[in-house]
């Protein structure tokens, strides 16, 4: 004769099975949370690398200390080369060449030029040796700004010229959470935090201009800190 369940293994069992259960939902959420935590870390990570190599490369393609000297610990301010030449003095005149005629004549309105700077700023539009290209004349692709020359002070050994914009000043700041450029935010996964500092330190004889960076990157109570030194690395 066939025996069924009594109502006391009944109930054992569904409490068995629903302790069972509540341990493999925990397990499973464990996992699921320990997955999302990773794919954050990762992005954290893959944005602090981001950020990291857009400021290194735009640091190392800036105009040799050209940089603001009126910033604080948590900016810094610099001009981007546009293009760059060689220039050869005749006389009272100033004449140059650039590598990209064509860009650079479509823009030379808005440009300038600048040899051999050697300290950071205070102000653009007051600092040694900046010519603008609107001032310039043209003939088969070479530039000649008249009487340039006597207001010339020193002179780059190497005779080259650096073209920027006046007007196309690059800033990153750091603010609590968040890194900006030019007031747009790049990431805002910064952790407050009396570390984060961006520090230009001005050429020596032994060395061109250095950008220091601190940043601390967090997320979930996790944070990383990263330093890097950045070399500007064209020479006056």
């Amino acid at each position: 004769m066939n025996k069924g369940f009594t109502l006391l293994e009944m109930v054992l069992a569904i409490i068995v099975t629903s302790v069972l259960s509540l341990g493999m939902a925990d397990l499973a959420g464990v996992g699921t949370r320990g997955y999302f935590q990773s794919i954050d870390r990762y992005r954290v990570q893959n944005e602090a690398r981001f950020v990291l190599e857009k400021l290194s490369r735009e640091v190392r393609h800036a105009v040799p200390n050209l940089f603001s000297s009126t910033n604080t610990a948590n900016c810094i301010s610099f001009f981007p080369i546009i293009d760059g030449g060689f220039y050869a003095i005749s006389g009272a005149d100033l004449s140059f060449v650039v590598s990209d005629y064509d860009r650079v004549n479509k823009q030379s309105g808005a440009l300038s030029i600048v040899i051999n700077p050697t300290q950071p700023y205070e102000n653009i539009h007051n600092i040694d040796n900046t010519f603008d290209l609107a001032d310039a004349t043209t003939s088969g692709g070479v530039y000649t700004i008249a009487n340039a020359a006597r207001l010339l002070v020193g002179g780059s050994v190497g005779q080259r010229h650096y073209v920027f914009n006046k007007s196309g000043e690059v800033q990153y700041c750091v603010n609590g959470s968040l890194i900006s450029r030019n007031s747009v935010v790049v990431s805002d996964r910064l952790i407050p935090s009396s570390e984060n500092s961006l520090n230009y330190s001005a050429a020596t004889v032994q060395r061109n201009g250095l950008v220091d960076m601190t940043l601390v990157f967090g997320i979930n109570g996790e944070q990383t800190q990263y330093e890097q030194e950045v070399q500007v690395t064209n020479v006056p």
